[in-house]
């Protein structure tokens, strides 16, 4: 009996110690990002913009879609030229969810989202500007830039101290698709070099 013990601790130990290590999350050190100052859902089926919203949505079915407008403010960082937009989903946040193509475009908006939001149709609108790329998402770490489509997230404008608020939207990018995030934990943030 005692034989038998001994054999499959010895055996589960040996496992345990052949095992693989832990993957270690690919978020970068914090001394060079910059998270989203605010959240805001876009209903592209009514126009209106919820501002300042916890969960952040890029959903579409057959009845509408949702994007989200995520704007960055500066009010103390001297940053260089140009950053990186990254997109972060936590493996620890409850909130995530993916669904369907598991991927997001990311557009740059000619401005962020109005304080106060909007009730509906008759502006501001979305403000969708150009095409930045698009990136294939997974629970714990950042999403993977799908090849073959627009780069811009590698280059956008940094934020100036104290310049005013900047903007970009997610959007889904199948007929069916479902991206939510908790803005604490996960979702697009700005990045550079130091």
């Amino acid at each position: 009996m005692h034989f038998s013990t001994l054999t499959t601790t010895i055996s589960l130990l040996s496992l345990s110690l052949a095992a693989p290590a832990p993957l270690t999350p690919r978020f970068p050190p914090i001394s060079n990002i910059l998270q989203p100052t605010f959240l805001s859902r876009y209903s592209g089926t009514t126009g209106a913009i919820s501002f300042n919203v916890a969960t952040g949505s890029a959903t579409k079915t057959n009845t509408g879609d949702i994007t989200t407008l995520v704007t960055f403010e500066n009010t103390s960082l001297d940053l260089p030229s140009t950053c990186r937009l990254r997109f972060f989903l936590d493996g620890t946040d409850a909130s995530v969810v993916l669904e369907g193509t598991k991927q997001v475009n990311i557009f740059s908006s000619l401005n962020p989202a109005p304080a106060g939001g909007s009730p509906g149709w008759g502006g501001p609108g979305n403000q969708r500007n150009i095409d930045l790329g698009r990136f294939s998402l997974y629970k714990g770490g950042n999403g993977d830039l799908v090849p073959g489509l627009p780069t811009g997230v590698n280059g956008v404008a940094c934020p100036k101290k104290n310049a005013g608020p900047v903007g970009f939207e997610v959007v889904p990018v199948g007929d069916v698709d479902r991206v939510e995030w908790s803005k604490g934990l996960s979702g697009l943030y700005l990045t550079w070099d130091v």
